[in-house]
């Protein structure tokens, strides 16, 4: 929801707010109007997603307070398990609805404090009503289109059957260290197997073996599904029909970016409307947090980390690439004016280079204003 949506419910003094603790069984809601009290809140439960049973308290609601039939409804929630499912559900129920950022919302640091979802619901309604007024009460998610949440799967589908992969071969490995046997990869694995013997001569159990090339299965079943994804995001490269693909094939054209990386991008992050460099930089929890209190000596903790962790790992990966393959690129120089020799050193750059890389990789996709000094493909050129 943006700005103007709610300054406009902010002004509404008809505006009915309602903060929720959503379960995976049960909701529970608490409600109140920008001019009642702060004791005079309504609070109810009904079940998970039983949207008719919330319209028909929400109408209950309009009566008791004197609001109009028509009059607007706001519903904030914390972001939780269910994603974005109940957004879109309240949305089409005509009700707008805000996705909390839970780590944005301050809480009492007293050790032991009661905490109940019926407490949680009226701590989120009170935020809720001064988020009208002072953005700087939460975060608010953005949230995506149903197309792009859907686009997304492929490559984080793609994540985690690499991560899969990578167990199937560590497990395999072990298994054959066990008895002090080192095999390769490869299409002669499974005769090696049979063939392989103990640094004492024996050969392998029957039940190891028959373990070991069930977990061999598996990876190559791994391996063939991860084939079929690299696929598909390739076609969807070279086709380029949505926005997203269109971002993600310009991005193709830099040397240093793979197929994978430059459909995931666009998809995780490159969605959103930006208005400037710092927002890029602060989304993606790459902006610096120093702390400085008093005549203190001042301290970098490091970048907040912040918003989407898939898109810091991904960056940081393209970063090394980058400096890699584009050795006359600015950002590619920026970096090597500032190392020292040390490892320390590279690591700290490195992300650096990510910030600066993501912002003109931004520009790039949204202005159409390359990086500088970046090399493309012979075949785009």
């Amino acid at each position: 929801m943006d700005e103007k949506t709610v300054d406009m419910l902010s002004a509404n003094p008809n505006t009915l707010y309602i903060g929720g603790d959503l379960g995976s069984v049960e909701w529970k809601l608490a409600a109140t109007t920008r001019s009642s009290s702060s004791q005079k809140v309504s609070e109810t439960s009904v079940a998970a997603f039983d949207l008719e049973a919330l319209c028909a308290w929400v109408d209950e609601l309009r009566q008791r307070f004197g609001l109009g039939s028509h009059s607007p409804v706001v519903v904030c929630h914390e972001a939780g398990r269910e994603g974005f499912s109940v957004y879109r559900a309240l949305m089409r129920c005509g009700i707008t609805c805000l996705i909390v950022d839970p780590a944005s919302i301050e809480v009492n640091a007293r050790k032991k404090r009661a905490k109940t979802d019926r407490l949680d619901a009226r701590m989120l309604l009170r935020k809720l009503r001064s988020y009208m007024t002072d953005r700087d009460v939460f975060q608010v998610i953005r949230v995506p289109s149903e197309e792009v949440e859907d686009q997304r799967r492929p490559s984080r589908e793609y994540d985690r059957l690499v991560h899969e992969r990578t167990q199937h071969c560590t497990r395999i490995n072990s298994l054959l260290a066990l008895h002090g046997i080192a095999l390769p990869f490869g299409e002669h694995f499974v005769s090696m197997l049979k063939d392989a013997r103990t640094p004492t001569g024996e050969p392998l159990g029957k039940n190891l073996q028959a373990e070991i090339l069930r977990e061999l299965e598996r990876m190559e079943l791994v391996e063939h599904q991860i084939a079929e994804i690299q696929k598909d995001l390739k076609r969807a490269v070279e086709a380029a029909k949505t926005k997203v693909d269109v971002q993600g094939a310009k991005l193709g054209e830099l040397v240093g970016i793979g197929p994978v990386t430059a459909m995931t991008l666009p998809r995780e992050f490159l969605w959103r409307d930006f208005q400037n460099r710092g927002e890029v930089g602060a989304a993606a929890g790459l902006t610096g947090t120093p702390h400085v209190t008093g005549t203190s000596t001042d301290i970098e903790q490091g970048i907040s980390k912040a918003g989407n962790k898939r898109v810091r790992t991904l960056m940081i990966e393209i970063a090394w690439n980058w400096v890699r393959l584009q050795p006359e690129s600015t950002i590619t120089l920026w970096f090597r004016s500032r190392q020292d020799g040390t490892a320390r050193t590279r690591r700290k750059t490195i992300v650096g280079v990510a910030r600066k890389l993501l912002i003109a990789l931004w520009r790039y996709v949204t202005q159409d204003i390359a990086p500088e000094g970046a090399r493309f493909r012979a075949a785009s050129a």
